[in-house]
């Protein structure tokens, strides 16, 4: 495969490269047809360096079909799929509009939601439940239910359009299930600080984690910051896991009670007490807002994107019609600087050859992208609170839970390596409950637990036996450290954010 993308790709007329995720590519193509006929779509290629890979192809063919059955208003439809020698292009329109987020949500300078911004969060909500729900109710060609999962609802893949349409994106990482590949055991797909906390834990999800996630979106809309990114990926899921979830009228207090109300169940940790359907959201959505004029429909979503986005999305038009003319050479897409609260569109937590993409997608003004099909293994898991710590990698810990290595203890520790690397290494005749242990690395880092690799950072809430044990990170260029961390009885260690 080459990194270079041909002038035309079928019936499609390649322009200008557009974003670079994880595993997509995308770039601007025009459609040209007889009588002066011509439309603007978006090709998805996977990734060069990923293409040879048979798991990946897989995937990307899972991520087709599954595209295939999604027709609705609120979801971007994939159209066709075109074949250049052995590299395949999903085709997609091309959007008008704007990410979510750059028309409500948290970031530099907002604030909290008044009753008239908590109307346009709600219609914006709404559209949202309803393409979820389309896709929740999706079943096979003898009517046997999919059970499509998003499983990557953030402020990235929820996109309104000039005219007021929310339209979701990024299917790839759904899990359907007739999906053709599987996710290797200790592989969490998403955005941690959206995650539903069965999710992040590598349990089993249905539809209720879109809800979930959806309830974070919303959360932050109108708080005007987020809910659970905190910098590194150990402390965001260990926030998602434990920390408490303020209820969103203690920030925003302008938002109807009715509304928070909804929300606080939608983000309730325990599955079976959240709405039952994407649906039965979107009904309680409504009813919330009743009384306060009702949830704002798409032509004044409309107006309020025209106002807030105008110039960006005339901006990115003027782009695409600037780089259309002459077409220059077309290589791939740069990718986009990874933000906090976006985290890995992939983490790691178990032991794998080879490293995991760390950055999320792209989304630009008129970006859309969808990739990868697949299912998650249950592993139930008990939790208890901790407070976090951050390892400058020169130094020793800032927190007590985790003690400096020295010579004399790594000699003791070695000498024990003939102990599985699951048991602690104080064991003593009782049995003990496990603990749990969330590492990150920056940059990252393999990681060996008690002589035994692990895998890579980040490492988020991983079952360890209770006791003292050995750690030590490993960056690509040789440097190391080696340090200790204690894991209580059936609650968490403090996390630790290695930096270097």
């Amino acid at each position: 495969m080459s990194n270079a993308v041909p002038p035309t790709i079928g019936r499609y007329q390649v322009i200008a490269p557009l974003a670079t995720g994880g595993m997509g590519e995308l770039f601007v193509a025009r459609r040209a047809g007889a009588g002066g006929f011509a439309r603007l779509v978006v090709l998805k290629r996977l990734r060069v360096e990923l293409g040879a890979t048979a798991g990946y192809r897989a995937m990307f063919f899972d991520e087709a079909r599954l595209a295939a059955r999604l027709t609705h208003p609120n979801v971007c439809e994939v159209t066709d799929l075109e074949d250049v020698g052995d590299e395949h292009y999903l085709v997609m329109p091309y959007l008008e509009g704007v990410a979510l987020n750059a028309v409500v949500g948290a970031g530099a300078g907002a604030t909290p939601a008044d009753a008239a911004e908590a109307r346009i969060v709600a219609g914006l909500l709404v559209q949202a439940c309803d393409g979820l729900d389309h896709a929740h109710e999706l079943t096979d060609d003898a009517g046997a239910p999919l059970g499509v999962v998003h499983r990557d609802v953030s402020p990235g893949n929820v996109f309104v359009t000039a005219d007021g349409v929310v339209k979701l994106l990024d299917f790839g990482v759904a899990k359907a299930n007739d999906a053709s590949t599987t996710t290797d055991q200790g592989v969490v797909k998403g955005k941690l600080a959206y995650m539903a906390p069965e999710q992040l834990a590598g349990g089993a999800i249905d539809r209720r984690a879109d809800l979930f996630a959806l309830g974070v979106v919303a959360w932050e809309a109108l708080a005007g910051r987020s809910l659970f990114a905190r910098g590194s990926a150990s402390l965001t899921a260990a926030a998602v896991l434990d920390e408490p979830i303020p209820r969103v009228e203690a920030i925003a207090p302008a938002v109807p009670a009715a509304l928070a109300d909804v929300l606080a169940r939608a983000l309730d940790r325990a599955p079976v007490r959240r709405p039952a359907t994407a649906a039965a959201l979107r009904e309680a959505i409504e009813a919330a807002l009743r009384d306060h004029g009702g949830v704002a429909r798409a032509p004044e979503l409309a107006k309020v994107v025209a106002a807030r986005c105008g110039p960006a999305i005339a901006a990115a038009r003027e782009r695409v019609r600037a780089a259309a003319p002459t077409r220059p050479e077309v290589a791939a897409p740069p990718t986009a600087a990874e933000r906090p609260d976006a985290m890995p569109t992939t983490v790691w937590t178990g032991a794998r050859p080879g490293r995991a993409p760390r950055w999320p997608w792209a989304i630009g003004a008129v970006a859309v992208a969808t990739l990868g099909a697949s299912a998650l293994a249950w592993r139930g898991c008990t939790r208890g609170r901790s407070a976090g710590a951050t390892i400058d990698a020169g130094g020793a810990s800032v927190d007590a839970a985790v003690a400096p290595h020295d010579a004399a203890h790594d000699a003791a520790l070695d000498a024990a390596l003939a102990i599985d690397a699951g048991a602690a290494l104080d064991t003593g005749a009782r049995v003990r409950k496990p603990g749990w242990v969330s590492i990150d690395s920056t940059p990252y880092a393999e990681l060996t637990i008690d002589g035994k690799a692990v895998g890579p950072t980040p490492y988020i809430h991983k079952p360890l036996a209770a006791g003292r044990h050995r750690v030590r990170a490993t960056l690509a260029d040789g440097r190391a450290r080696t340090l200790t961390i204690d894991v209580p009885e059936g609650g968490s260690a403090a996390p630790l954010d290695l930096r270097w």
